[in-house]
């Protein structure tokens, strides 16, 4: 079980997606939708660790971080966020619900944008119910994509697969 880049603006992002493809997900996401929201939330923490160890061995030039806030204006923190100082990636890692993939781009590219780099966004999606539409999700990933590039930035959109 492991990330699969779905949606991607161009080829710039193949060495990231790439990267993030080869991290081995499923010691988080094989049981964890039979557990309560605050266990699942407690396995969303460690793969959010996982993938920023895993994204600091393989893209050392870049600062990394967890939950940062881009703006004291705003409560709203990316889950990972990196900078090598003349671009930003932008992480965020949520169940594959099209209102939570188009909500959390508008507010980031919203809070980021103005900053003036290349933002790099990609949303990680974890397998959630049957009730959670994949097609729906994907949908708005193109529908991002496509604003991304717009904006002059880059998008991917990753589904793990259960």
């Amino acid at each position: 079980m492991q990330p699969c880049l779905l949606v991607s603006s161009s080829q710039r992002l193949s060495g990231i997606a790439d990267h993030i493809g080869r991290l081995a997900c499923g010691q988080y996401f094989r049981l964890h939708l039979g557990l309560s929201q605050g266990q699942q939330k407690v396995i969303v923490g460690q793969f959010q660790d996982a993938l920023l160890d895993h994204l600091r061995s393989g893209f050392g030039q870049f600062q990394w971080s967890k939950e940062h806030a881009p703006s004291h204006n705003h409560d709203d923190a990316i889950d990972i966020f990196g900078t090598d100082g003349a671009s930003i990636i932008a992480i965020e890692i949520d169940k594959p619900r099209a209102d939570q993939v188009a909500k959390k781009f508008l507010s980031r590219m919203a809070l980021l944008h103005p900053l003036g780099k290349p933002i790099y966004y990609l949303a990680v999606c974890y397998p959630g119910t049957e009730k959670m539409s994949q097609p729906e999700c994907l949908k708005y990933f193109s529908y991002c994509q496509i604003l991304a590039n717009e904006l002059g930035h880059e998008y991917g959109g990753f589904i793990i697969q259960a």
